[in-house]
């Protein structure tokens, strides 16, 4: 991940796409020979899934730092030289920088988690559903959370230079491509929700037609849901280009959890819309974190803007 973000922040982001690729296939591959005992291998079940994905992240770090060192026009950055000598003024910054972002994405996934013992709560159908929603909604949200890389990359670039006009410009740019994006997954989360769940259901099971009626009004909700977190996750990514991680992160932990939380503890259970209503509150404090992190955005970026004036 860090060698990621490094090529990112030279852009250099086609080499990571290759990666992940040679590192997806083998992946499907391995999986399919370990887990099933294929090809004269032992079945290993969930085991063998574990062995793969633990082989596939050496690789990919392997291809990576390969990569690197074949790289002439990098060996400037020396990246793997005199690990014994910190660089403890280079070391804070990162800290001072990565510390509200890891906590940021901490209280993020930790609402989720939260989500899931909810639903468990509610019946194991429902939890089903959840699962199967779940995952429409986490494939949905790896365009705006690539999105929201290259817009720190474009930012932060533009901003270091001190081009504001290059800084509105990828703003705009990645805001607009997010909620197009957003527009489509949603039109078709909500024209196809049961053909969506059914592809994870083996539709002969007794109780498939239940966890499909739960599932199918979920991937609707989805819709709306890959919207707000779309914008909320753009909105971070561009305040971290502008080096800006302590106040987001208050923000964002105000709207996940006074109010995302609340509302679905509230929506679920006093009154009573169960699974639905869990994500209903979700939605809602997704929503208020896409609304306060881009007020924060371009209300610091009207401020930074009339610094060069003022000089």
């Amino acid at each position: 991940m860090v060698l990621r973000a490094f090529l990112s922040g030279l852009e250099r982001a086609g080499v990571i796409l290759y990666v992940t690729l040679v590192t997806l296939v083998l992946n499907a591959a391995l999986c399919y020979v370990l887990i099933f005992g294929h090809f004269g291998f032992p079945e290993l079940g969930i085991f063998g899934a574990a062995v793969a994905a633990l082989g596939v992240a050496l690789l990919g770090a392997a291809l990576t730092i390969g990569y690197i060192r074949r790289q002439p026009e990098l060996h400037r950055y020396e990246l793997f030289v005199r690990f014994w000598r910190p660089d403890w003024p280079a070391f804070g910054e990162v800290i001072y920088l990565g510390i509200p972002i890891s906590i940021t994405i901490l209280a993020e996934v930790s609402l989720f988690t939260v989500a899931s013992l909810l639903m468990g709560t509610i019946g194991t159908i429902e939890l089903a559903a959840h699962g199967i929603a779940l995952q429409f909604a986490s494939i949905a949200f790896m365009i705006p959370l690539g999105l929201a890389q290259a817009g720190t990359v474009r930012i932060g670039l533009a901003y270091g230079s001190g081009d504001m006009v290059g800084v509105k410009r990828a703003a705009v740019a990645v805001l607009t491509l997010g909620i197009g994006f957003a527009a489509v997954g949603s039109t078709i989360f909500a024209l196809f929700p049961h053909d969506l769940a059914s592809l994870y259901l083996d539709t002969r099971r007794p109780d498939a037609a239940e966890v499909l009626a739960f599932a199918g009004p979920l991937i609707v909700i989805a819709g709306a849901f890959q919207l707000v977190d779309g914008l909320q996750a753009i909105a971070a990514g561009m305040l971290r280009g502008l080096k800006d991680t302590t106040v987001p992160m208050i923000l964002a932990m105000i709207a996940y959890w006074p109010i995302g939380f609340f509302c679905a503890w509230i929506f679920a259970f006093p009154l009573n819309f169960g699974g639905v209503g869990v994500w209903f509150g979700f939605v809602l404090g997704l929503a208020s974190a896409a609304l306060l992190l881009n007020w924060r955005f371009f209300r610091l970026l009207r401020s930074v803007s009339r610094v060069p004036a003022a000089s």
